[in-house]
């Protein structure tokens, strides 16, 4: 009996060695056209180009918003103004 295990753990010692050793491998050389490759740059570069533009848009429209939430009055506010206005017209006789 253990000669049979001793001969199957070298045996699986022996497989993983030239597993190993055999590695990967090269990897086969990689056959693309240069056109493609200054095509795929030139649509990444507009990629980038807009997406940067895209990121600019949106900092101003923040910004925007901001200057405009800061600007808008709450509807409480709003009825106040409205009812110092009836009280100023009908002060001046209108």
């Amino acid at each position: 009996m253990s000669l049979s295990t001793g001969k199957g753990r070298l045996v699986l010692v022996l497989m993983m060695a030239v597993c190993i050793v055999a590695g990967c491998g090269t990897p086969p050389p990689c056959n693309v056209d240069s056109a493609q490759v200054e095509q795929a740059r030139g649509e990444y570069e507009a990629a980038k180009v807009k997406s940067d533009s895209q990121a600019a848009e949106v900092e101003a429209l923040e910004a925007r918003l901001a200057t405009i939430s800061v600007d808008v009055v709450s509807d409480a506010e709003l009825a106040e103004m409205k009812q110092r206005l009836e009280e100023l017209k009908k002060g001046s006789g209108r």
